[in-house]
């Protein structure tokens, strides 16, 4: 009887301690269903009591630490251990997860058969959580470390390496530390070494960082630049350094490479006899290449600032303004313009330009190429005065004639008409028969010359054809103002000229004169014209004509 009160009492003990416990405690049976539960063990796993007693630890356990726990649990069935702990995961209602460190034990029967298990689960989610964090640090410090483009040196009052970072050895090309510890300064090229001392000295005189770039010596007797910044470890300033080496090699490189290359642009720039020239997005000049003194007379420095249409000529600025739209549209060739040179005369110059765009696609300037034009469009209007002139005369020939007369009848006012006066040179052909062709071009020309002087710089005088000329008024009033137009010729030409052999005659034209109709086709004011002329001529000559 008495031991039966005891047994009592050390139960109602045991199960008073349990509940007070502050850590999660339970009984569960062999097939992993709780008996009792303390109520640090439902704070823990976020149930209340009745619910977990109808659970059991498989359930609550983390898919993948099942496989571990069921392992030790029937290695204590099967009597190859009494006991066993565990860090191991556990689900709450909620999905949240928490670890808890298992420490379990079992309570057998009198034939060695597992009754109950007894399990301790102490809350460690903070100290697990804590603990994986610094794994992670560590873990990420070593990558840092091992894959690092740089590695730290501390270095000692007697300027003795102390300690240098794991990947020192692997970035510096060295066979192993004590290799680096021992070179230490020999292995900074011979021209750098002044550059790590002078650190060194001023940061231990009281400057707080000093870098350089250096080059480093591999074991394979190549030399690479690193980048190295001095400070010191402490406050105290003791003298013990710590150096950063920064690997640069591919920068400065590309530094090197890039400067090898301005030079060369420079170089090309400089010595090119064409001449460069940029704009920003105002079309304001920010750079010309010194070739421009030659091109226009200006220092480059002096256009600097200086709109481009500013030095245009006024009739071309609609042409360039053009232009630069067609070359933000990528869409347009070279142009020749008229550019005002320092002497205030203007050269024709060929622009190849393209538009220059910031990071963001946006328009900011242009860069373009200047060449000067001025013999090639010489030539060319050369070409196209001799295309359209009579050889002769110099005067325009037929087809000019034909298109500038269109032109006129197409552009006259209302209130204006445009007069037609056909012209034939009397007796050029008795000229040429009695003195030779050369004295009848003298006599042509000398003609040519006295109608091109008695008419406005605005009228157009033409040779048709062998002694044939047209005159072709503007802005005439009426049919008498014509005429009166056409006498003013005909008394003109009639004055004498000395030919090639000194014969002096005095030559004469007949004349007939049109008034252009409303609409009226070129063919057919001329063939009025030609009419009017030839009864001048049926009339004796040295006449003029109106015609109907």
């Amino acid at each position: 009887m008495a031991d039966h009160v005891q047994l009592v009492n050390t139960e109602e003990l045991f199960r008073g301690a349990m509940r007070a416990a502050s850590i999660g405690m339970c009984l569960v049976a062999p097939d992993g269903s709780f008996l009792e539960v303390n109520p640090a063990l439902c704070e823990l796993l976020g149930r209340e009591e009745a619910l977990l007693l109808t659970t059991t630890w498989q359930e609550l356990t983390h898919p993948e630490d099942l496989e571990t726990d069921t392992a030790l649990v029937q290695a204590v069935l099967d009597g190859k251990r009494d006991t066993y702990r565990l860090s191991k995961r556990y689900l709450r209602p909620d999905g949240e997860v928490v670890w808890g460190h298992l420490a379990v034990c079992c309570e057998r029967d009198s034939e060695g058969a597992v009754r109950y298990f007894v399990s301790q689960i102490n809350d460690v989610t903070r100290r697990v959580e804590a603990e994986q964090k610094l794994a992670r640090a560590e873990q990420q410090y070593r990558l840092v470390a091992e894959n690092a483009a740089s590695f730290v040196l501390l270095v000692g009052a007697d300027d003795t390496i102390t300690w240098l970072s794991q990947s020192a050895v692997r970035l510096s090309g060295f066979a192993s530390e004590s290799e680096l510890i021992a070179g230490g300064l020999d292995y900074v090229h011979p021209d750098d070494r002044w550059k790590v001392t002078a650190a060194a000295t001023a940061v231990r005189s009281g400057s707080d960082v000093v870098t350089q770039d250096v080059r480093l010596r591999h074991r394979t007797g190549t030399y690479s630049w690193w980048s190295v910044t001095t400070r010191p470890t402490s406050d105290e300033r003791g003298g013990e350094l710590v150096l950063s080496f920064l690997d640069i090699d591919s920068e400065m490189r590309a530094r090197r490479a890039l400067k090898e290359s301005e030079e060369r642009y420079r170089w090309l720039v400089d010595n090119m006899q064409d001449t460069l020239v940029a704009t920003d997005h105002t079309g304001r000049i920010t750079f010309a290449s010194p070739s421009i003194v030659t091109l226009l007379g200006w220092g480059a420095h002096e256009l600097v600032g200086v709109p481009v249409l500013e030095i245009t000529h006024k009739d071309d600025r609609e042409k360039a303004l053009n232009h630069v739209t067609a070359l933000s549209d990528a869409r347009t060739g070279p142009i020749a313009l008229r550019i005002v040179r320092s002497d205030g005369e203007f050269t024709w110059v060929e622009v190849h330009g393209h538009t220059t765009k910031d990071d963001k696609g946006t328009v900011n300037g242009s860069i373009s190429v200047w060449h000067d034009a001025s013999q090639s469009i010489a030539h060319e209007l050369e070409l196209r005065r001799l295309a359209e002139s009579d050889p002769l005369t110099g005067l325009p020939n037929r087809r000019e004639l034909r298109t500038r007369l269109a032109a006129m009848l197409t552009q006259r006012r209302h209130s204006e008409q445009t007069a037609v006066l056909f012209c034939d040179v009397d007796r050029l052909k008795q000229i040429n028969d009695r003195h030779g062709h050369d004295a009848g071009d003298r006599l042509l020309r000398t003609v040519a010359d006295r109608i091109r002087k008695a008419v406005r710089t605005d009228d157009l005088v033409a040779r048709l054809g062998g002694d044939e000329l047209v005159v072709a008024l503007s802005r005439v009033a009426d049919a008498t103002a014509a005429a009166v137009a056409a006498e003013k010729i005909r008394a003109e030409v009639s004055s004498a000229v000395t030919l090639v052999d000194g014969t002096t005659v005095t030559p004469s034209v007949s004349i007939g004169v049109v008034l252009a109709r409303p609409d009226e086709s070129v063919s057919s004011v001329l063939e009025r014209a030609d009419d009017a002329m030839y009864h001048a001529k049926a009339d004796g000559g040295n006449k003029v004509i109106s015609g109907q």
